[in-house]
């Protein structure tokens, strides 16, 4: 609490306020982030995860191009110089208005809220339809597949190792080896699907980083912290595997999800033929090379991500007996 004391302080002299803390938000995998008041005000002050400046500059710069088009983004509060971020102890901050939103958990969506969230992803696309104004250092990234082997073996090492397995252990230990043996199997590079990082994406657009009105429509979205260049195609297929089906392969309702959150992207942002398979094809690539969990948990200590595990366990084993099928699916909904 010593040092958030030095942050506040820093905040009461760069904004002129004189906030106290009140809760930390439980709420996030990586940084944190606080709940604030001055007075009867309260503020959302966010740690970011970045430690480099220009990243810094270039998320914000992100946050008001697309605040500037349209796109309903919570925008950081300016300091007494005009600055929106401000660096103590280490870490950047930004302070900013306490919305008291609604979320609406992945299990409790339904066609209203999808809908608005497709058409809002699509909107947020559009506008660097003819590619992004100013220059963005992240790009959907080279996967590889070398480094992927190697850091497998080091993390099935390390399970191996342990006397005693516990339920974890179990579960990342198959999916290791499962996404080793389907990595070891894959025999399409991924030059081969032809994207380009065309498009200023969110990086991570879903429904726990969005808030809804009153009619369950889209009202904020927030946390741009993995904006980057990518293919569009990538952001809208994450989108769908997070919020529709969110490692639930065999019930009707996640499909129907899917299709109309394809249907009103598309009619929004009309897809191109042949642009969600090479988009779905990338992102189960990318599913089978990511280690993001495991990495996590045994080399960071960190297990407040363990809860994916069994969901992305479940997604590896459906998709790498039932992609072709899957991703015809997908298609006919843009149909």
């Amino acid at each position: 609490m010593e040092k958030l004391k030095i942050v506040l302080d820093r905040i009461n002299a760069q904004y002129g306020l004189d906030v106290s803390f009140v809760r930390r938000v439980e709420y996030g995998y990586l940084t944190n982030n606080y709940i604030l008041k001055c007075g009867d005000t309260r503020y959302f002050l966010k740690q970011y995860r970045y430690k480099e400046i220009d990243r810094i500059r270039e998320v914000h710069k992100v946050k008001q191009f697309f605040s500037d088009g349209g796109i309903p983004v919570i925008l950081p509060i300016k300091d007494k110089e005009g600055k929106s971020f401000f660096s103590c102890e280490g870490f950047y901050y930004s302070l900013f208005p306490f919305i008291k939103g609604k979320i609406i958990e992945r299990e409790d969506l339904y066609n209203v809220p999808l809908a608005s969230m497709a058409e809002t992803l699509a909107k947020t696309h559009l506008l660097s339809k003819n590619g992004s104004p100013f220059t963005v250092s992240k790009k959907l990234k080279i996967l590889d597949t070398e480094g992927f082997l190697e850091k497998t073996d080091f993390l099935l090492k390390i399970i191996e190792e342990k006397a005693i397995k516990d339920s974890y252990d179990v579960m990342a230990e198959e999916n290791l080896r499962l996404k080793r043996k389907l990595v070891k199997q894959n025999d399409l590079n991924q030059e081969d699907l032809g994207l380009v990082n065309d498009h200023l994406i969110h990086g991570d657009y879903h429904t726990l980083n969005t808030f809804f009105d009153e009619h369950d429509k889209v009202q904020y979205i927030f946390d741009f912290e993995k904006t980057k260049l990518a293919p569009r195609v990538f952001e809208l297929i994450r989108a769908v595997m997070f919020d529709c089906f969110n490692g639930n392969y065999h019930d009707k309702e996640s499909f129907e999800k899917a299709s109309l959150y394809i249907s009103k992207y598309h009619s929004v942002y009309p897809l191109e033929k042949g642009e969600i398979e090479k988009g779905m094809r990338y992102m189960y690539l990318n599913r089978i090379h990511n280690l993001w969990g495991e990495s996590e948990h045994y080399l960071k200590n960190n297990s407040k991500v363990d809860g994916f595990l069994p969901k992305r366990l479940e997604s590896n084993k459906y998709l790498s007996k039932n992609l072709d099928e899957f991703i015809s699916i997908l298609e006919n909904a843009a149909l």
